[in-house]
């Protein structure tokens, strides 16, 4: 009856919160610290919000500030306004001479911490003034100087986005915004794509960040792309482009982010009319094959994009993976310790859980999750790279940005 589906649908705990919008005055002074800044940032981290993308992208083309936008932003893909989004910022900022000569003296951040390392150290040693947005507590593990703003993050975007442009008209304000801030880092940007696509597209062996390379153009609107943690959701960050598709990316960065990632993927399957990949590495996917099981009790559809490299891939990243400097590494004791080879053969595991499995080699991953989209079950894609070649490939990649930026004026 009705009260039984009432009582159904309500919270096991209902949580009342107070206004989350700022008072007029601190309003206020916000809007005068954004209007008096020559290069600012705007930051996105990772953030799970619908009305986010559309708000920033206002702020951003009233200030003249660029997006610097992780991959679990969401504002990357979709039909926002797209124009001041800086999509390889991570690569960008690992390049000395771009990094060193367009410093801000403003940032300000909606959601959490950057999946990028190297965003979050350069943020932290620039000195440049921090404003972080959040409506959750304190959201700034690096503890630098920073202003952290309680707030609504899309409410907040567009109450300043709102009021800047009214003060703007109406003389009341005067933007200080360096006009050719924004220009050198959209040039960054495309030289920066260029470089990646034109590396990717002329590499013939297999490469763990081509899982979400050739996702794009892939996907209907509507999918999300779930990222598992290690090196998926580094690579998701580093290699996902851009487009107008309605996709939204999401990943579980829990307290032991190895486990339980096929179980999110499958609960957001769950709930989302459209197709859900996600792409996983193997030792996260032995961690949860559990989830498998009730995938077939439920009859939940997923696509798993398998990466597997026989162990942990983002240790051979780190100083103890080094064999030229032993008093740094730990040669002989790596694999055991680190690498954690397992040997498994994972497509019987897979199948013996009711997964359909197959292997995909590097150029076929996006057609092979073409073919799986639409259809019933739990189809595993299988690409198989080696641990440490994927580390030169990485550089290789790296190296590439650094030459296409190496033309660029070193200060805008």
């Amino acid at each position: 009856d009705a009260d039984a589906d009432a009582d159904a649908a309500r919270p096991y705990v209902e949580v009342v919160t107070g206004a989350r919008d700022l008072v007029p005055e601190a309003l206020d002074r916000l809007v005068t610290r954004v209007a008096g800044a020559r290069r600012g940032l705007i930051v996105c981290g990772p953030i799970d919000s619908l009305d986010l993308p559309a708000a920033v992208a206002r702020l951003a083309a009233v200030t003249g500030f660029p997006i610097l936008a992780d991959a679990l932003s969401n504002l990357r893909l979709g039909p926002h306004d797209r124009s001041r989004v800086i999509g390889r910022h991570d690569a960008i900022v690992r390049t000395p001479s771009f990094r060193e000569g367009h410093v801000p003296d403003l940032v300000l951040r909606f959601g959490g911490t950057p999946t990028s390392r190297a965003v979050t150290t350069w943020l932290a040693e620039n000195g440049a003034q921090q404003l972080v947005v959040d409506d959750g507590g304190w959201s700034e593990p690096t503890l630098e100087s920073v202003t952290l703003i309680h707030a609504e993050p899309a409410g907040l975007a567009e109450s300043l986005a709102a009021v800047l442009t009214g003060r703007l008209a109406g003389g009341t304000a005067t933007s200080r915004a360096d006009p050719g801030w924004l220009a050198a880092w959209q040039g960054a940007d495309r030289a920066g794509d260029n470089a990646i696509r034109e590396w990717l597209a002329g590499l013939a062996e297999p490469f763990e960040g081509r899982a979400f390379a050739d996702l794009e153009g892939v996907l209907p609107d509507g999918a999300i792309v779930v990222a598992g943690n290690s090196m998926p959701v580094r690579d998701l960050d580093a290699f996902l482009g851009g487009s107008a598709a309605a996709i939204r990316c999401l990943a579980n960065r829990g307290a032991n982010g190895i486990d339980g990632v096929i179980s999110t993927a499958l609960g957001v399957a769950a709930v989302n009319d459209g197709p859900v990949v996600l792409v996983v590495g193997d030792v996260s996917f032995i961690h949860d094959l559990n989830a498998l099981v009730a995938a077939r009790l439920h009859h939940l559809p997923l696509t798993v994009v398998l990466v597997n490299n026989d162990g942990g891939g983002i240790f051979s990243f780190l100083p103890q993976a080094s064999a030229e400097r032993p008093e740094v590494g730990l040669p002989e004791h790596f694999e055991e310790l680190f690498g954690t080879p397992h040997g498994l053969q994972l497509g019987p595991v897979a199948a013996a859980l009711g997964a359909e499995h197959r292997e995909v080699t590097d150029d076929g991953i996006g057609a092979a999750v073409r073919g799986s989209i639409g259809r019933p079950g739990v189809r595993v894609l299988e690409l198989r790279t080696d641990r440490a070649r994927n580390v030169e490939l990485h550089r290789e990649c790296l190296a590439r940005v650094a030459a296409a930026l190496e033309p660029l004026p070193v200060r805008a």
